[in-house]
């Protein structure tokens, strides 16, 4: 039996499928997904509970923990205890069921938004990890704990992920995809850094290999095969949403524009643009996954195909 909570999100409702055909699953999540797997089990309700967490975690081989608060703005201080509530808290609850039973075998799901001190190509896992945002401050406080629990005995796995794509994202590549629907998401000039990105079909596959127990313990970037143009990546978006190519602008002016934003935010209104978007557009950030490769890790390919499918998704879901 694999346990999996959040199992009926965006990446958890795919590796769940994935996982029932071979095996059965037991998922903890708030609410049931909208087609949910035969072969899979339903405890509906909060990672941070006790009693839930021992039912969902007794007689399971590994646990793979996906459940949290993803990387959204936390600008609250309700936002970010909440955010701290599940991704620390219910972690820890979580793991110590886990632990209390015997469960051999833990991933825990981190993000490479824990590599906040470093840009370029091919980071890896030996790279320091710091915070950049209370998103990641969750997960690099919830790294280190679950890490400790090698020594009790119980193999440990800690997967990296980089920005994941598939229908029905949200938060980042949701806008922007909407910034280039409304023609207000642009290329700067100069600037054509590589990004890692991550298919929602490499995610899932990458989760189930890393649960089973004939791949070492330790911690795994994942990321797709290679990295990409940014500019690429968006003019493939704006191609398959049948909408014009981003302009390009003057970095002089967008640099103005970001400082502008943020400060704007600072008074509690969302704006597309600020510093922290424009050192996304402007800088290297690629993950090495020749750890992964190590492990005779086999990657979907299909990537044009995933990317259609989040276009054709953002596109009917704007209709109704």
């Amino acid at each position: 039996m694999i346990g999996v909570t959040g199992g009926t999100g965006f990446v958890g409702q795919r590796l769940v499928a994935r996982l029932a055909q071979d095996s059965p699953v037991r998922v903890l999540a708030v609410e049931m997904g909208a087609v949910p797997e035969k072969n899979a089990e339903y405890i509906i309700g909060e990672v941070t509970s006790p009693e839930l967490t021992n039912k969902f975690a007794r007689g399971c081989t590994s646990i793979i923990h996906l459940a949290g608060i993803a990387h959204s703005s936390l600008r609250t201080e309700a936002d970010k205890q909440h955010a701290y509530k599940v991704n620390v808290e219910g972690t820890k609850t979580v793991l110590s069921a886990a632990l209390s039973h015997g469960v051999p075998r833990f991933l825990f799901v981190s993000t490479a938004h824990v590599y906040a001190a470093h840009s370029g190509l091919d980071i890896d896992e030996s790279a320091s990890v710091a915070a950049s945002s209370y998103y990641s401050f969750t997960k690099v406080v919830a790294e280190e704990f679950v890490r400790e629990a090698s020594e009790q005995g119980m193999e440990i796995v800690i997967a990296r992920p980089c920005l994941i794509y598939g229908p029905g994202v949200r938060f980042n590549l949701d806008r922007m995809m909407h910034g280039i629907d409304h023609g207000y998401y642009f290329h700067i000039s100069g600037r054509n850094p590589r990004r890692s990105f991550l298919s929602i079909e490499n995610a899932a596959r990458a989760l189930a290999h890393l649960a089973g127990r004939s791949i070492a313990a330790g911690t795994y970037n994942l990321a797709d095969d290679s990295s990409y143009s940014l500019v690429d990546f968006a003019n493939d978006l704006a191609d398959r949403m049948k909408r014009p190519r981003p302009l390009t602008v003057p970095f002089v002016m967008v640099r103005a524009a970001g400082s502008i934003g943020s400060a704007i935010q600072k008074l509690g209104f969302n704006l597309p643009v600020s510093t922290e978007t424009i050192a996304k557009l402007t800088s290297d950030f690629s993950l090495s996954t020749h750890k992964l490769e190590q492990t005779n890790f086999e990657w979907d390919l299909n990537y044009g195909a995933l990317r259609q499918d989040m276009v054709d998704h953002y596109l009917h879901t704007k209709l109704k």
